[in-house]
């Protein structure tokens, strides 16, 4: 005798499969979401690194000092988006250049940097 159809057993494991899938693909969703988010936020904070170096390139090369470092800070709309954000400007003279690095910690964690030379 031969029964057509779907037994009990066989929709149950089908479901239970199905299931399982479901749960991956949520997971792996959620994680490329996240990462996304978290370039974005590097991407963005790469840029406004970027945008300081630009002013300071408009600035006279005497007026890159540690006064200048010293006013560099984070914007509001940095604060904003990232409460515990720190930029830490640098200012070093080697021989007739100078080396300007800015440090920027989004999470208080990790940080990265981005460093430019000026000719005197």
């Amino acid at each position: 005798m031969t029964r057509r159809g779907i037994s009990v057993l066989e929709m149950f494991v089908a479901m239970a499969v199905l299931t399982v899938a479901g749960g991956i693909v949520a997971q792996v969703a959620t994680w490329t979401l996240r990462q996304r988010a978290s370039y974005d936020d590097r991407q963005r904070a790469m840029r406004t690194m970027e945008n300081l170096l630009e002013t300071a390139r408009a600035l006279p090369v005497s007026e890159l000092n540690d006064a200048w470092a010293a006013r560099v800070a984070p914007t509001a709309d940095m604060l904003a988006r990232w409460p515990q954000c720190t930029l830490v400007a640098t200012v070093a003279t080697e021989g007739t250049l100078k080396r300007v690095t800015l440090t920027i910690s989004l999470d208080g964690k990790t940080s990265q940097s981005l460093t430019a030379w000026y000719a005197t």
